[in-house]
């Protein structure tokens, strides 16, 4: 199995904007992250996909999503290739 992870989310960022003269637009300038991580794994031979979302990317989660392949796959022997 291929295993790899991603991060989806937005982070808000201040562009122009458009404003009648002589009115000027007044916006706070304060970043927002938000995300959300996934893994996945991928066996090409057998074309199953396994993955999870996770709130973080840390050391508990791998080992949470770990786990869940391990679960499914419990007569397998897998080797997986982590990037």
């Amino acid at each position: 199995m291929f295993q790899g992870e991603a991060r989806f989310g937005r982070m808000a960022r201040i562009r122009r904007c458009w404003a009648q003269k002589p009115e000027r637009p007044v916006v706070c300038n304060g970043y927002e992250r938000q995300f959300l991580y996934v893994y996945g794994a991928v066996s090409p031979l057998q074309g199953q996909l396994d993955w999870m979302i996770a709130p973080k990317m840390n050391t508990e989660f791998m080992s949470k999503f770990l786990a869940q392949v391990g679960a499914k796959h419990r007569r397998d022997f897998i080797i997986m290739v982590v990037d």
